[in-house]
């Protein structure tokens, strides 16, 4: 049977570690730990505002870049494939926005496009082509 002792002794504990808790919670402890979260605070805050800086640097040169894009193919590409039939094939996941453009670069540049062919995913899956042998 249980002793009282050890009730005793097992309740005495845990108000001194509760105590303990306390003490060093709000003495010595306290003032690490609100420095060091504050310091990291301040450090998150800053690598955002220079995330936010380099993602609108790079948001601007990447309109650029669209635009230049867009101004040049016709000069580039104009009458370049006269005469010629042009079939996209289209892998698995392919953007229709960026089909799209392609298609119209092909007619720029003077392309006939015959069709489009779009693959299932299981043609670039390894292990659709695998047949089990059995012994």
């Amino acid at each position: 049977m249980i002793d009282f002792r050890y009730h005793l002794v097992s309740i005495v504990s845990i108000f001194l570690a509760l105590a303990v808790g306390i003490v060093l919670g709000a003495g010595p402890l306290q003032q690490q730990l609100g420095q060091t979260l504050t310091n990291q605070v301040s450090q998150l805050r800053k690598d955002k505002a220079d995330l936010r800086t380099q993602n609108d640097l790079l948001a601007r040169q990447l309109d650029a870049s669209d635009e230049f894009a867009t101004s040049v193919t016709p000069a580039l590409v104009g009458s370049r494939l006269g005469g010629r039939s042009v079939v996209l094939v289209l892998l698995p996941g392919a953007d229709a926005t960026l089909t799209e453009h392609v298609s119209t670069v092909l007619k720029t540049a003077g392309a006939t496009l015959n069709g489009r062919v779009k693959l299932n995913p299981s043609w670039a899956d390894p292990d659709a082509g695998k047949v089990a042998f059995r012994d």
